[in-house]
C-alpha cells in the first residue's frame, strides 16, 4: 500500500527562492505611533493605492513599488501621521538574503488583500486578511450564513513564498438592531425581541454581543444597551464637532445610509470607547451554540468542497493574484515532499485500576477503537486520580419555570456516571430558584464552597451574577434552552430533517453525550484525572502562557507528565494574573518573570519533590519583546529554588491557533480526492516552524480538520521534538474522549480560565 500523499491548501509562488521584489522605502512623520496605528497606515496605504508595505521600526516603511511613494496623511481623534517618499533609490529585495526571508511573505500576502479589495466584490470585518462572500448562501430563522476566504503567506525553506487560503463561515441576523429595538412595538412584542436578542447575542453567558457595524465599511463593535431613544433624539461629538442628533450625523457624512429621526438608537463600544450609532446599521454577529438545526453543520465542510471553493477564489482574482508585487501561483497545490511530512506516534494511556489503552494500527490507519475504548475505560472506577478531600454533593440550580423532570434527570444521571467512573458515591442536592440572587444566596448559606450545575435562566446579567456571587464554588454552566432542548429530545426522539421520521434512539444518545461530556466537566473542575499517558514523555513538562483576547488577563497553565517515581509524576494546575498593561499583547518582563516563578512555586509539592529536567514552554500567540528574557530569567530562579535541575532544558515555542497562515491539510486519495488524513500529522514549514493537526477521519465524521502552527524561538530548539511532545499531550482530551482534538488540555485550560476570569469582570447594562 503506498504512502499517502499530503497536499495542503497553500500555493506557491512563482520563481521559488529565486523570487525578488521592488521595494522603496518610506517614511512616517508625526506623533509617535503605536503598532496597531502604523498597521493602519499600512493599511490605508493599500486600500487607497493598492500598495503593499510592511513596518520596518518606529517610523519607517518598506513599500512594495519600485516607484515614488505619494503623499499621505491620515488623521483621527487623538492622532496623526503623513506618509513620505524616503528619497532613496529603489532596489530589488530577494528572498535570497534574510531581510527578503523576513519582508517579502507580508509584501506579497499584502499585495494579495490589495487585489481583493480592488475587485469590490467581497467585505472585511475584523481581520484584514479575511473576505466574505457579499450575499449569504442559506438563511434559516431569520440567521444568514455567509462564506469567508481567509489569507495568509509565509516562507516554506527551499520551496519559496507559499500563499494559504481557507474557506470559512460566518452567521449573521436577517434583521438589524432597530428590529429589535423598535420602541413603537407593543410591550410584550418589546420584550419577545429583546429576549431573542438576548438569546442570539450569547448574553445570558456572559457576552457583551458582537455586532456588524455596516456604514460603508464594515466593522465589529460590542453591544452596550439601548434606552429607547432614537436617533433624532441623541446628540453625538465625533472628530471635534458636535452635531445635534444622530441624524444629523449620519446626513452630513453617510447621507446614503438613509438614517432618520424615528431610526432607533442603539449604545455600542468601539476600541475608542462607547458611542451611540444608528440602530439600522448593526446586525448580530450569532455564535454556533445559537444556531437553529438547519444551520449548526453548514461550517463543516468537506475537504473537496472546501478545496472547490478555494479555486473559486483564485479564480476570481485571474493570473496576476499578487498584482505587480510577484508574479503568479502555481495552479496546483503544495504537497511536501515525504521527508517534511511526519506521524507523531501516539502514546498509551494509563487509566485507574491498573487499566492500559495501547495504539493499535493497521498498515498506516489508526483504529478508531483507540479513541472509541476510552469511555470503556473509564467504567466501573477506571478514572485515574479523584483528589481524596473532594466533595462529593453536587447541587443544581434550575429556574422554577423550567420544572422538576429535566433538571433532576440532569443531574442524577450525572450523580451515577461520576460514580460509576471514580468508583465512589456522589449525591445531589435540588435548588429551585426564581432569581439568580436568590440561588446564590440560597447556596451561600448552604456552604462556602463546592461544586453547582447552574441553570442559567434569561436574564442576560445570568452568566456575570453567577460568577461574581459564587466566587469560591466551581461552577458549571447550563442554558436552560440547552438542556430543555436535550431533555425533549430524549422524551420525543428527533426528527430526521430528510425522511421526517422521529428517532428514539438518537434522542437518547444525544442526551447520554450531553450528560457525559456535563459530567466530564464537573469531575474535571473537581481537579479530577480521567487518565495520564504512560510514561515519560520528552519534556517533564509543558507550560502555556496565555494573554487573554481583551489583554487584561495573564495566564498560565502546566502540565507535569513523567515516569513514576518521581513526585510529582502527573500534575495539572493552572492560574491567572491580571496584566499590568491592558493595551497590548506583550507581557511586561519584570512582571513575567516574577508571577512565572510564583506560578511554579506556589503549585509545587512541599516535600519530597525531584526537580524537573526539561520544561516545554509554550506561548500560545506571539512572544514580544522581552518575553524569552524574563522566562530565561525565571528559569535561574527556578533552578535556585529546586523546581528545575542545574542542566534543565528549557525551550520556547509559539502555538498559533487561529493562525496568520490558515492552512489546510489533507490527504489525496486513490482516485484523486482529498479526505482528512488518516493519523496525526505534521509538516515542517523550516527548521524552526511546523504545521500539525491532530484530528483525523477515524473520529471526524464532518468538515476539515484544522491545523495549528508551532514555532521554535529558541535557538537550536528542536521543532520536532516539540511537536511530538505536544501532539502526545492532545490525547489527554478529557472532555470528549471519543474524539481526536488537537488544542491540547493544558492550552484549552489556560483559555478557559481567561474567559471565565475576563467574563466574571464584564457589566452589562440594558
Amino acid at each position: 500500500m503506498r504512502e499517502p500523499i499530503v497536499e495542503t491548501s497553500i500555493r506557491l509562488v512563482q520563481r521559488g527562492c529565486d523570487l525578488w521584489v521592488p521595494t522603496r522605502a518610506a517614511k512616517i512623520v508625526g506623533t509617535r505611533l503605536t503598532e496597531n496605528q502604523r498597521e493602519r497606515m499600512c493599511g490605508r496605504l493599500r486600500y487607497q493605492q493598492g500598495l503593499a508595505s510592511v513596518v520596518v521600526g518606529n517610523d519607517a516603511l518598506l513599500v512594495a513599488t519600485s516607484r515614488a511613494i505619494p503623499e499621505m496623511r491620515m488623521q483621527e481623534e487623538n492622532w496623526e501621521a503623513t506618509i513620505l517618499d524616503a528619497g532613496e533609490p529603489a532596489r530589488q529585495l530577494s528572498l535570497r538574503e534574510e531581510r527578503g526571508r523576513a519582508s517579502i511573505p507580508d509584501l506579497v500576502e499584502r499585495a494579495v488583500l490589495a487585489q481583493v479589495h480592488r475587485k469590490r466584490r467581497r467585505w472585511t470585518l475584523s481581520s484584514p486578511r479575511k473576505w466574505y462572500d457579499p450575499e449569504p448562501f442559506q438563511e434559516e430563522m431569520g440567521i444568514a450564513a455567509y462564506r469567508c476566504i481567509a489569507l495568509g503567506a509565509r516562507f516554506i525553506e527551499e520551496v519559496g513564498i507559499g500563499i494559504a487560503a481557507d474557506v470559512q463561515t460566518a452567521f449573521l441576523t436577517t434583521q438589524n438592531l432597530a428590529w429589535f429595538f423598535d420602541p413603537t412595538q407593543s410591550a410584550q412584542e418589546r420584550e419577545r425581541r429583546h429576549t431573542l436578542f438576548d438569546r442570539l447575542a450569547n448574553r445570558q453567558e456572559g457576552q457583551r454581543g458582537t455586532l456588524v457595524y455596516s456604514m460603508g465599511r464594515t466593522m465589529r463593535v460590542y453591544f452596550s444597551h439601548a434606552d429607547g431613544k432614537t436617533c433624532g433624539q441623541v446628540p453625538i461629538r465625533v472628530k471635534d464637532q458636535t452635531y445635534s442628533s444622530l441624524t444629523d450625523y449620519y446626513t452630513a457624512v453617510y447621507p446614503e445610509l438613509g438614517v432618520t429621526d424615528d431610526t432607533p438608537a442603539v449604545y455600542v463600544f468601539f476600541d475608542m470607547g462607547e458611542r451611540p450609532v444608528a440602530g439600522s446599521l448593526l446586525r448580530v454577529r450569532v455564535m454556533n451554540d445559537n444556531l437553529p438545526r438547519g444551520l449548526r453543520d453548514i461550517d463543516k465542510i468537506a475537504p473537496a468542497d472546501r478545496r472547490n471553493y478555494i479555486d473559486g477564489f483564485w479564480a476570481e482574482l485571474g493570473d496576476r493574484p499578487c498584482g505587480f508585487v510577484a508574479p503568479g501561483t502555481e495552479r496546483e497545490y503544495w504537497r511536501p515532499a515525504p521527508g517534511r511530512v511526519w506521524r507523531p506516534a501516539l502514546p498509551t494511556l494509563e487509566f485507574g485500576r491498573d487499566r492500559k489503552l495501547a495504539p493499535t494500527r493497521t498498515a498506516a490507519t489508526v483504529h478508531a477503537s483507540y479513541h472509541r475504548r476510552r469511555t470503556d475505560m473509564l467504567s466501573d472506577g477506571g478514572f485515574y486520580y479523584l483528589p481524596p478531600t473532594t466533595h462529593r454533593t453536587l447541587y443544581c440550580a434550575y429556574p422554577k419555570g423550567m420544572g422538576l423532570d429535566a433538571a433532576q434527570r440532569f443531574i442524577s444521571s450525572m450523580c451515577e456516571m461520576a460514580s460509576d467512573w471514580t468508583g465512589s458515591p456522589f449525591a445531589f442536592e435540588l435548588v429551585e430558584y426564581g432569581s439568580i440572587e436568590q440561588a446564590v444566596d440560597t447556596l451561600q448559606r448552604v456552604r462556602d464552597d463546592g461544586m453547582v450545575v447552574f441553570v442559567l435562566n434569561e436574564e442576560p446579567a445570568a452568566y456575570y451574577s453567577v460568577a461574581k456571587g459564587l466566587d469560591g464554588w466551581r461552577v458549571k454552566r447550563v442554558t436552560q434552552r440547552r438542556l430543555c432542548s436535550s431533555y425533549r429530545s430524549l422524551i420525543d426522539g428527533v426528527t430526521d430533517r430528510r425522511t421526517g421520521k422521529v428517532s428514539v434512539d438518537r434522542g437518547r444518545r444525544e442526551w447520554e453525550q450531553f450528560v457525559r461530556m456535563s459530567a466530564l466537566d464537573v469531575l474535571q473542575q473537581m481537579d479530577a484525572i480521567p487518565w495520564r499517558i504512560d510514561g515519560a514523555d520528552a519534556y517533564d513538562a509543558q507550560l502555556v502562557i496565555d494573554v487573554g483576547h481583551d489583554r487584561r488577563y495573564l495566564g498560565f497553565t502546566i502540565l507535569v507528565n513523567r515516569g513514576v517515581g518521581l513526585t510529582p509524576a502527573f500534575q495539572l494546575w493552572s492560574d491567572v494574573q491580571q496584566k499590568l498593561d491592558t493595551k497590548a499583547e506583550a507581557i511586561n518582563p519584570e512582571f513575567l518573570q516574577n508571577e512565572l516563578v510564583r506560578f511554579i512555586k506556589d503549585g509545587w509539592p512541599r516535600r519530597d519533590a525531584h526537580p524537573l529536567t526539561s520544561l516545554l514552554v509554550i506561548r500560545d500567540g506571539r512572544i514580544c519583546a522581552g518575553e524569552a528574557e524574563a522566562i530565561e530569567t525565571a528559569k535561574q530562579r527556578l533552578i535556585r529554588i529546586g523546581c528545575l535541575s542545574e542542566d534543565a532544558r528549557v525551550d520556547l515555542i509559539e502555538l498559533h491557533k487561529e493562525t496568520q497562515f490558515p492552512v489546510r491539510l489533507w490527504e489525496i486519495d486513490e482516485a484523486g480526492a482529498p479526505q482528512n488524513v488518516a493519523e496525526p500529522t505534521a509538516v515542517q514549514l523550516t527548521t524552526a516552524e511546523a504545521v500539525f493537526v491532530g484530528t483525523t477521519r477515524a473520529t471526524l465524521t464532518q468538515g476539515t480538520s484544522e491545523p495549528i502552527l508551532l514555532t521554535a524561538c529558541n535557538e537550536g530548539a528542536p521543532i520536532r521534538k516539540a511537536v511530538d511532545s505536544y501532539a502526545a499531550t492532545t490525547q489527554l482530551n478529557w472532555s470528549n474522549p471519543a474524539k481526536e482534538q488537537t488544542i491540547a488540555v493544558h492550552v484549552k485550560r489556560a483559555d478557559d480560565d481567561l474567559i471565565a476570569r475576563s467574563q466574571q469582570e464584564i457589566k452589562r447594562t440594558r
